[in-house]
């Protein structure tokens, strides 16, 4: 526990006393974000906040989980530092997506290949519980540049892909402190305290945005605790934690960049969406999207028109709850959802667009079984 504490503390101070350091670089070398087309600051934005991401996590990781057993560090370090200089190349001079996607691919072989951190099964989804292990070794790759690719699409709002990254990674954190996994927490907490500490500098109006290497980052770690996440249904449950649906569990945490990934590659609102750069779809535009005032999107996409998202977060926090109450209901979180989305509307009052606020109810998990 101390460990672990610690390398919070650690992960949040280096992270919150660099990014003040990368300003002034940045403004000396004139590493901007600059304003036009469908962006919605009206400045020049530093960028490379990630690096200050990419300090923290490792070097509190690295330093405050020594002793603990993860013989997969030193490969999960060398993927983190692969995506780390793809990141940084690709916000100083822009790289074209099929070398980002490359690289990517690269980290995501090493993950997989050599720190053998792999889906083995479905978990009784479509009946099927074991797979091949060539299946397994392809679906591992594709699963963590899929969640790679959905936080870069995501990071376009101030302090989206780092609010939404910060809540998966302290649940997560909070599952595997539960399964004794001190290693895997000691990441999740890192990733959470340095999250918080760019999320100071983030929140609108932002100062620094993290760019790809941060956004890339995110999705990289987040990958690896989905994937261990989902995997530690095998394991044996503490008598206080029973909670075994951890594929869902999962797809419940990543909901957000997921299902946005998935409208920006159906095309769902328009059929103009195409036609824009990567970047822009998944935001096209904020203010539209999301009212009237960019500064409110986090809050209004984490709780506001989208229920969806409401009732799934929901979920998640009584996920935790059930750490100390257990019981297999899901229709609390649901509910716990619905108010989350009644209190943002009202709270959205001012916006152009308000609304019908929806509210459904989930079935009873223990009537169905």
């Amino acid at each position: 526990m101390i460990n672990i504490a610690f390398s919070c503390i650690t992960a949040f101070i280096i992270t919150f006393l660099a990014i003040p350091s990368i300003i002034k670089v940045a403004v000396i070398k004139n590493l901007f974000d600059e304003p036009g087309g469908r962006k919605a600051h009206k400045s020049s934005i530093p960028t490379l906040g990630g690096l200050a991401i990419f300090a923290g996590v490792v070097f509190a990781f690295t330093f405050w989980s020594a002793g603990f057993n993860l013989q997969d560090t030193q490969y999960i370090i060398a993927a983190m530092t692969i995506i780390f200089f793809i990141g940084i190349k690709d916000d100083i001079v822009e790289l074209p997506a099929i070398k980002k996607l490359y690289g990517q691919l690269i980290a995501a072989i090493i993950i997989v290949l050599f720190a053998n951190i792999r889906i083995t099964g479905l978990y009784g989804i479509f009946g099927i519980d074991q797979v091949p292990y060539w299946f397994s070794i392809l679906f591992s790759i594709f699963t963590i540049i899929l969640i790679i690719n959905a936080f870069n699409l995501i990071d376009g709002v101030d302090g989206l892909a780092a609010g939404i990254g910060a809540i998966a990674a302290f649940t997560y954190g909070i599952y595997f402190y539960n399964y004794n996994e001190i290693a895997l927490c000691i990441l999740s907490f890192t990733l959470f305290s340095s999250l918080l500490a760019f999320l100071v500098y983030n929140f609108a109006p932002a100062n620094i945005f993290m760019g790809d290497t941060g956004s890339l980052l995110i999705g990289l770690i987040l990958s690896i605790l989905t994937i261990k996440f989902i995997e530690m249904s095998f394991a044996p449950h503490p008598a206080d934690f029973p909670f075994q649906a951890s594929p869902a569990m999962a797809i419940a945490i990543l909901v957000l960049p997921l299902f946005d990934l998935l409208r920006v590659f159906c095309g769902t609102y328009s059929q103009q969406t195409f036609t824009l750069p990567c970047r822009q779809i998944a935001h096209a535009p904020p203010v539209a999207r999301y009212g009237t005032e960019p500064q409110r999107s986090f809050h209004d996409t984490l709780f506001g028109k989208h229920w969806i998202y409401s009732h799934c977060i929901g979920t998640a926090f009584h996920w935790c709850a059930q750490t100390f109450i257990c019981h297999q209901h899901i229709s609390l979180a649901a509910e716990f959802g619905a108010i989350l989305s009644e209190i943002s509307g009202r709270k959205r009052q001012g916006c152009s667009e308000t609304g019908p606020l929806i509210s459904l109810k989930f079935p009873d998990i223990a009537s169905l079984t």
